[in-house]
């Protein structure tokens, strides 16, 4: 478990299996190299920017989401 942001592919806990980000920490392809073990990113966040979504299907990594969740909110409605 580890509070910081994970801004860049050095940081990356090698042996993680989850992560969990925010949207200042970017989930990208390089970071998700740098985490062999990873099979799981949780956003806590309805959008998706900070996370290379390609990467994580290329990668068989899971990226759970509640897309319409908060929408209209966040979004300005629809």
């Amino acid at each position: 478990f580890s509070t910081e942001r994970l801004l860049n592919a050095d940081q990356a806990p090698r042996q993680a299996q989850v992560v969990s980000p925010f949207i200042y920490s970017k989930i990208s392809e390089p970071v998700l190299e740098a985490l062999p073990a990873l099979r799981l990113v949780a956003t806590r966040s309805t959008g998706f920017d900070h996370v290379d979504v390609a990467a994580c299907a290329r990668r068989r990594q899971g990226l759970p989401g509640e897309r319409d969740r908060n929408g209209g909110r966040v979004a300005g409605g629809r």
